[in-house]
């Protein structure tokens, strides 16, 4: 996930957060509420751009993944740039790799890419080529999360969400849209 800084809200006054801060806010009442963790693992990784594409796995998927993401969230930096592509490849090799999550044969195993971002990406057809492999090939399905996004670039996020396989693409403007968004995707 990669947000930039440049956007602020007054959540107690007096007190500016960026995006980034509200979104960690967010991750962490999501990976602490264990109505939405029970019976479900979790993982995180962060991406953008520092001088190169940066792509981390912070988190692998674990059944301990939630209250390591807990803990681990606090170090997701914002590094600018959104390059989807490279993000969706790296994904991609994640799931289909010898450290996957897919277990093999189990035919009701939901498993879900949620992407939250607030930029505009570069090499959107070839990121959508991708995105519907997961789905395709992998029964992996990815949810868009446009979070403090323009009116402008939410048809690249309305596209990521149908080639995912999840339909609609779920926008929010504050932490507690964003904490709204996010609780309805894992429920």
């Amino acid at each position: 996930q990669e947000f930039t800084t440049g956007m602020t809200y007054t959540g107690k006054i007096g007190v500016a957060k960026s995006r980034m801060a509200m979104a960690k806010e967010v991750i962490k009442k999501i990976v602490s509420n264990t109505e939405l963790t029970s019976g479900a693992n979790f993982g995180l990784m962060e991406w953008g751009w520092y001088w190169n594409p940066y792509l981390r796995l912070r988190v692998p998927i674990s059944s301990n993944g939630a209250k390591t993401i807990y803990t681990n969230v606090d170090g997701v930096r914002a590094y600018g740039g959104t390059y989807l592509l490279q993000a969706m490849n790296f994904v991609r090799n994640y799931w289909s790799g010898s450290q996957s999550p897919i277990i093999s044969g189990a035919t009701c195993q939901l498993n879900f890419n949620i992407l939250i971002s607030d930029g505009q990406w570069n090499s959107h057809n070839q990121a959508m080529s991708v995105v519907r492999d997961m789905k395709n090939r992998l029964n992996v399905k990815t949810f868009a999360v446009g979070f403090a996004v323009g009116t402008g670039n939410r048809g690249n996020y309305d596209s990521l969400a149908d080639n995912g396989g999840t339909d609609d693409a779920l926008y929010a403007n504050s932490a507690g849209q964003l904490l709204t968004a996010l609780t309805d995707a894992i429920k």
